[in-house]
């Protein structure tokens, strides 16, 4: 036998590429709440680490969703959750006063306004 020795109850917390692709693929325009939350339920399910869940986002970001990830580094799972929140998580109504209330300040270069607003 070549398996090793597993004591029991040991879960191994590595994601399958099955559970992996049970992870929709997130663009920034569906429903951040509704993929966070089926994330975090397939996380408890399979007992992935947070380590592992800010993995399989990552792996599973497309499109715009992919370049703002691609702009930012995520100390961890909670903070990336925050942030990914922050960004994709409004509604129609926040978005809207969120965008009457954007301004650039005097000095501000085009970065810092865009890193306070997008």
């Amino acid at each position: 036998n070549d398996m090793p020795f597993m004591p029991p109850g040991f879960i191994i917390n590595t994601p399958s590429p099955q559970a992996l692709n049970a992870v929709e693929r997130y663009d920034g325009c569906a429903d951040a709440h509704a993929w966070l939350n089926i994330l975090h339920g397939l996380a408890q399910l399979y007992n992935w680490s947070d380590e592992a869940c800010l993995t399989i986002a990552s792996l599973r970001m497309t499109g715009r969703a992919q370049t703002w990830l691609q702009a930012r580094h995520h100390a961890d799972w909670a903070e990336f959750q925050e942030s990914f929140l922050e960004r994709f998580g409004e509604t129609k109504e926040t978005a809207i006063a969120r965008f009457e209330a954007c301004f650039q300040y005097p000095g501000d270069s085009p970065k810092a306004f865009a890193d306070r607003y997008l």
